[in-house]
């Protein structure tokens, strides 16, 4: 289970106001900026139930070992070279994520 799926399933499972969406506005951001689903330090860990946070952390503990068993280098890469995040950027604009980024930006600027 990814970080984006097990974000999906928190705000399907919840009955989300408008502004409550924001919370993950920052994960988006990342995902969009970086081509990288960085799970900002704003969310911890502890929100996940106890079944999914520690599925997660024996990932994250295993990470390099797993990565290593698929043929990839042993750390994930910290950023995607400026192709890449430019072919991402363009999937997207073209599924709506852009849209719905700017719409959350929106949401945030207008609570404050």
């Amino acid at each position: 289970m990814t970080i984006v799926q097990i974000l999906k399933q928190l705000a399907m499972e919840q009955p989300f106001h408008k502004k409550k969406k924001t919370d993950f506005l920052d994960v988006r951001e990342n995902f969009y900026q970086y081509g990288l689903c960085l799970l900002p330090r704003s969310i911890p860990t502890s929100r996940f139930s106890d079944e999914i946070e520690g599925d997660w952390v024996q990932v994250r503990e295993a990470i390099s070992e797993i990565r290593e068993n698929l043929g990839l280098s042993r750390d994930p890469p910290r950023r995607l070279d400026d192709t890449s995040i430019s072919e991402l950027r363009t999937i997207l604009k073209l599924t709506g994520f852009t849209d719905k980024l700017e719409e959350l930006k929106s949401i945030k600027r207008g609570a404050k």
